[in-house]
């Protein structure tokens, strides 16, 4: 937008444009005239105080990532604070970082005379030693204009260097800040997309679940794109099930509507998916539409108006307090789908998660199904499980509905399900042995379906599996690291039973662990000719890459000790 105003008044006709840009990096404001074909050369003015010399350091790192083929600063102009040493200071700083001081600005009483009078310096005192320093910049970037001076590709310190400089006055040799992008990864590190905030992603990814529900990133397409990388890469590194992302789009808020409100945009983009005949809409708001101060609300009630029977979700990621904010108005605008009318069916049962990130992977779902085998109850699709709009109206359908795992996420959609009549089992799917025949009796309770054949099969599976895997781990110690500090007491059952000596520690990775979270749930009962493999590995010495524990139905990987004496099992997330 500030340059199309530009064009309009004119001032690509002048000889020499200046921008007078603010030089905090904030919203890309230095960054966009910086950029290819916007700007020739950059001068910085900063002066000898510690936060100045840092914004001023900050900038030639931003220069670094932008430059092509060579740098575009044009020099340091020092603004004088009277501070003691401070000429030294920055000259010390400019040979650092390879930059000439071009122009140095004492203070002076000057400047708040022309300012009083309305005038500039140069007009009110053109014969001023301040007026010849300012003629002296000009005429600096006059050489710069014509060629005979060349422009300095920067050498920006790091932090350490800096704080050097700062608390030492010197420092011996050039700047060594590299940039990220240009650093070589580090061996055996994987490369995914940059992570953008939590909120608008995890809404992005309740999203991308429903199949033919559109999900509106309602911000620059940039927005869209960086949500994509992230979107992509979740599925490409073991995230959670999702759409192919075909559903998410964006409303291409443009640089004008950042600007002037991008209501439009988004408006036009509501009516041509309702015109396409979808159900329904979310519209995940960002950052940049609090900048635009666009009234979503009023866009969405105007197109449901518009278009009577289509439904618009607003997911505020832009304003979210904690990443799962947005992520529960998306659960909550879902819910509002759901059919009242519905009646419900006993013999069906749906698992509720909020994100279905854990129970999604591996055979966790399909060993659910083993579980409820032979007591006349099958599985439906859950919320919210891969599906689409049919399912979530059709929820209530399922008269029998468990949470995938008990923390936070999971009781809070308990709690909005419930609400629209969602009739819930008491905790959710059982982890181990002991806990998965006490669900059984609750879940012959709460149904009236005869559970018993299902909880002979799990004792005769388990008992099996015990006698296999036993063998290879009875009488030796075996060191449990976790995930999840609530895993413990159900591996630590199967062990015992497995007759080795209890020794488990639980550790929680760093950032992995949240309230009551259990990890990738496991289910109870046993293959047994996979854990006999699994057993005869271990006596031969050779060790499986996947194996399964007999406590659960879980993918895990196992080690011996060099000594032999002992198992190490990881658990895995």
């Amino acid at each position: 937008m500030m340059f199309q105003a530009l064009e309009m008044m004119g001032a690509d006709r002048s000889g020499i444009t200046i921008y007078d840009v603010l030089g905090d990096v904030v919203c890309g404001g230095f960054a966009v005239p910086m950029r290819r074909g916007r700007s020739d050369a950059v001068y910085i003015v900063t002066s000898g105080e510690a936060m100045s010399l840092y914004a001023a350091n900050s900038i030639l790192r931003g220069e670094k990532r932008f430059e092509e083929g060579g740098g575009k600063i044009a020099g340091l102009v020092l603004n004088r604070r009277g501070v003691p040493g401070e000429d030294a200071l920055v000259d010390a700083f400019a040979e650092a970082v390879g930059v000439p001081v071009a122009v140095r600005i004492g203070r002076s009483q000057l400047f708040a005379e022309a300012e009083r009078a309305g005038k500039t310096l140069c007009r009110m005192f053109p014969g001023s030693e301040e007026a010849a320093e300012f003629s002296a910049l000009a005429d600096d970037l006059t050489a710069l204009s014509s060629g005979r001076r060349a422009l300095s590709t920067p050498s920006p310190l790091t932090d350490a260097q800096l704080d050097r400089l700062l608390s030492e006055g010197r420092i011996e040799g050039r700047g060594e800040y590299v940039p990220a992008a240009a650093k070589a990864p580090a061996s055996g590190i994987r490369m995914v997309p940059p992570r953008i905030g939590r909120g608008p992603m995890s809404a992005v990814l309740e999203a991308g679940m429903v199949s033919d529900i559109p999900a509106v990133v309602h911000g620059p397409r940039e927005c869209w794109v960086s949500m994509m990388g992230e979107f992509r890469g979740r599925r490409l590194y073991g995230g959670p099930p999702a759409s192919g992302g075909w559903n998410i789009i964006s409303s291409s808020l443009s640089s004008a509507g950042l600007a002037l409100g991008g209501a439009d945009s988004l408006r036009a983009t509501l009516d041509g998916l309702a015109s396409e005949g979808y159900p329904a809409a979310i519209v995940l708001t960002t950052c940049q539409t609090q900048m635009s101060g666009d009234d979503v609300a009023a866009v969405a009630s105007e197109t449901e108006r518009a278009h009577p029977g289509m439904h618009v979700i607003i997911a505020d990621g832009g304003a979210a307090k904690t990443e799962g904010d947005a992520h529960m108005d998306v659960l909550r605008g879902l819910a509002d789908l759901i059919d009242a009318d519905v009646s419900p069916d006993m013999s069906l049962l749906a698992v509720m998660d909020d994100t279905f990130e854990r129970l999604g992977r591996g055979d966790n779902l399909r060993f659910a199904d083993r579980i409820i085998a032979g007591t006349g109850i099958r599985r439906t699709a859950g919320f919210l499980e891969d599906c689409s709009s049919y399912t979530i109206r059709n929820l209530k359908r399922a008269g029998i509905a468990v949470m995938g795992e008990d923390r936070t996420g999971c009781r809070e959609l308990r709690g909005i399900l419930s609400a629209k009549g969602i009739r819930f089992m008491d905790g959710a799917l059982p982890s181990g042995f002991s806990e998965t025949l006490r669900w059984l009796d609750s879940l012959e309770r709460f149904s009236g379906h005869d559970t018993s054949v299902a909880a002979s099969r799990a004792e005769k599976e388990y008992s099996g599996a015990l006698e296999s895997f036993g063998k290879g781990v009875s009488g030796r110690r075996v060191a449990v690291a976790t995930g999840h500090r609530d895993e413990v007491s159900w591996i630590a059952e199967a062990l015992s039973d497995a007759g080795a000596t209890r020794s488990c520690t639980s550790q929680a990775r760093e950032g992995r662990g949240t309230e009551g979270s259990q990890g990738a749930r496991s289910r109870s009962g046993s293959r047994s000719r996979r854990m006999s493999r699994t057993s005869r590995s271990a006596r031969s010495g050779r060790v499986p890459e996947r194996g399964y524990a007999p406590w659960a139905f879980r993918r895990r990987s196992y080690r011996i000790s060099p000594r032999q004496d002992s198992w190490n099992v990881p658990g895995t997330y």
